[in-house]
């Protein structure tokens, strides 16, 4: 019988639906990238990410014991790539950069079960720093002077290709790219030979400044392929991020305290990173925002997570996956959080009969979470969850795939996790 009333209810909520305007949280499922990796005391090992790609692979090292280079599937299953300390980024071809477990931890690049050595074709003492690789294989990074006494930015192409990044006048080694595009365009920092510090954009062999306005230092950390940029800046004794914009500055602020650093961007101008959330900057929360503004990831997760802090979020995917480290009674931990459609009660990615049902079971239930079906924040399971579900039912973004099944990479195949973004608010 409830069946059937239901079922009868959904075309009704659907017409009701279409004519709602509803702003539904943006809501996010927790995964620990745990790891089949155990130290000799049996503690377990877990993943510290450091980059993930389109297909929600992540890269890192192991969090504890020996360095080692680890590669987490979509499937969920993990990798130790022998002979790697730690990797840094992965690109959608498949191509990873980072360091192998020799001595000197060398430079690599990791396709496959094949490792090559980074190598530059400029006169170096080796390179200490590599900050990105974008999808056609050029990476970014530094390396010293033949004899150690300082070092220079670059820019390698997959061919080997090298172009020295020395910002026209800056201080002798100081010069940081941090960030790069499928365009090729390098965004970073630059010491200027007052010790002030400035973001730079190189395109094409030509350099520009972008400064955050009265800002005595300025940070770019990361570039899309549409040309908006992420940075941080020091102003007025405190510290701020911000998306410069076709022209525009735009100030996110921060969740409270007087300091926040974004760490990533994606193409649909999703900024994540952390900030102090009081007046003494005494915590910190991982953030997430759409350019303008921003919300605290902590309220924005199932149960699931309910025993975690997310302190940060490190790098978000252009399906919306962001990697980031939290703590669980005290020790820290790297997180995974996917976003929900609202109506997917149960997190699998699709909104169906499934989750209808379990709303139905704790409707006009107070007190209720997402797993309820309280998917506009209110605590209770209402009407307006009811719309909320309507307005996505029958819709599926994969996510189920993503958790069960491994995604090949990147054999010309859609990208599984589809795009569904929805708007964030500030909470100061």
């Amino acid at each position: 019988m409830l069946r059937t009333r239901l079922l009868i209810v959904v075309p009704i909520l659907w017409s009701l639906a279409v004519q709602a305007q509803i702003k539904a949280n943006c809501t996010f499922d927790f995964f620990i990238p745990t790891t089949p990796i155990t130290l000799h005391n049996g503690s377990p090992v877990f993943l510290e990410p450091f980059g993930i790609n389109d297909f929600g692979t992540v890269v890192g090292r192991t969090s504890n014991g020996t360095p080692r280079g680890l590669i987490r599937w979509a499937n969920g299953s993990v990798t130790h790539v022998k002979g790697i300390s730690w990797l840094m980024a992965r690109n959608d071809h498949g191509i990873s950069v980072g360091f192998d477990s020799s001595l000197y931890f060398k430079p690599v690049l990791v396709n496959g079960t094949t490792i090559t050595p980074l190598v530059l074709d400029v006169n170096n003492g080796g390179i200490n720093t590599v900050k990105g690789i974008n999808r056609w294989g050029t990476v970014i990074g530094r390396y010293n002077n033949p004899n150690l006494s300082g070092d220079h930015g670059f820019k390698r192409w997959m061919n080997g290709t090298t172009r020295t990044l020395d910002f026209p006048g800056a201080l002798p080694g100081g010069t940081e790219p941090d960030g790069i595009n499928d365009n090729g365009t390098v965004v970073g920092y630059y010491f200027a030979r007052d010790y002030s510090v400035h973001g730079f954009i190189f395109h094409n062999g030509q350099w520009a400044t972008l400064d955050y306005p009265n800002a005595s230092d300025t940070v770019l950390v990361g570039i899309t392929n549409a040309g908006k940029i992420i940075g941080t800046a020091d102003v007025n004794f405190s510290t701020t991020h911000f998306l410069y914009d076709n022209g525009t500055i735009n100030d996110l602020g921060t969740l409270g305290g007087d300091y926040s650093y974004a760490d990533g961007i994606n193409s649909n101008n999703q900024i994540v990173g952390g900030s102090y959330t009081d007046a003494t900057d005494s915590t910190f929360h991982a953030f997430v925002s759409d350019g303008t503004e921003m919300t605290d990831l902590n309220s924005l997760i199932t149960s699931r997570a309910a025993d975690w802090t997310l302190s940060e979020a490190d790098a978000i995917n252009d399906n919306g996956i962001i990697v980031g480290t939290g703590t669980l009674s005290g020790a820290q931990h790297a997180f995974m959080l996917k976003q929900l459609l609202s109506g997917d009660v149960n997190g699998d990615g699709k909104v169906d009969f499934a989750d209808l049902l379990a709303l139905a079971q704790h409707y006009g239930q107070s007190g209720a979470a997402w797993e309820q079906g309280d998917f506009n924040g209110d605590g209770s399971v209402s009407f307006n969850d009811l719309l909320a579900l309507a307005q996505n039912y029958g819709k599926d973004i994969g996510l189920s795939s993503v958790a069960a099944s491994a995604v090949p990479e990147p054999a010309g195949l859609m990208v599984i996790v589809g795009g569904f973004f929805c708007a964030v608010r500030r909470r100061r």
